[in-house]
């Protein structure tokens, strides 16, 4: 098995998260990042709050995650962005494919 990382976050509207996703794959900070529509609850300034958003689970490897968290919260819409940080073993060919993805992701 190989060493990946799993981070999380959230953005309020699908533009905004692919617009983040894109920046951060261009960059090679992951090779693959899936954003699917969720619907949040949490206490904010003393109310709670109902929010429509959109998670972004991005994939990356061990050595990219400081500037990948770096450049989310440079990018990132919120002012307190969500940021939930997790290794995961990948199969070796999983693993390969992540780390080759983010690397030609960024030459490009």
């Amino acid at each position: 098995m190989m060493q990946a990382v799993l981070v999380l976050t959230t953005e309020a509207d699908a533009t905004t998260a692919e617009t983040l996703a894109r920046l951060l794959l261009q960059e090679g900070l992951a090779g693959c990042i899936s954003l699917r529509p969720v619907l949040s609850l949490y206490p904010w300034e003393g109310k709670l709050q109902r929010s429509e958003e959109v998670q972004l689970m991005i994939k990356t490897m061990p050595d990219r995650v400081n500037r990948l968290r770096e450049r989310l919260l440079e990018l990132h819409s919120y002012d307190l962005p969500q940021w939930l940080q997790w290794e995961a073993a990948a199969s070796p060919a999983f693993g390969a494919w992540l780390d080759q993805a983010a690397r030609v992701t960024g030459e490009n």
